[in-house]
């Protein structure tokens, strides 16, 4: 990217995004390829069964289909929710490590540790 963008974007989002994003990436993928797999042996289980019992494999795609659509209209959402709320303290945690690493810099350069040892000596 330009240094535009960079410099209008939080570096705590930026930072969050290549650590942490390109990990859930990762997870996503590999439990996406595990749910393809299943999906895969599911089917060759329903076409075993459908050829040895019609009537089996009809009540199974219908308990299938009713778990589902539990899925897709209950338990999506909250997952979805609960995604953005792990974003969203994910980045601003990142933003507060970034200021107290930027802070202790700053203490650091200006010489002012002699300050902050009478503030530790008050809160101990």
């Amino acid at each position: 990217r330009d240094l535009i963008f960079i410099t209008k974007n939080r570096k705590a989002s930026l930072i969050k995004n290549l650590e942490t994003e390109c990990s859930h990436f990762v997870e996503y993928f590999n439990i996406m390829i595990s749910v393809i797999t299943e999906i895969i042996i599911l089917l060759c289980l329903i076409i075993v069964l459908f050829l040895t019992n019609k009537s089996l494999v009809i009540i199974f795609s219908l308990g299938l289909l009713v778990i589902f659509l539990f899925y897709f209209y209950l338990v999506r959402k909250k997952f979805e929710k609960i995604g953005e709320d792990r974003k969203k303290f994910n980045e601003s945690l990142l933003q507060s490590l970034q200021q107290i690493f930027n802070s202790f810099i700053e203490i650091k350069t200006f010489d002012k540790q002699k300050n902050f040892k009478r503030f530790t000596k008050i809160f101990h």
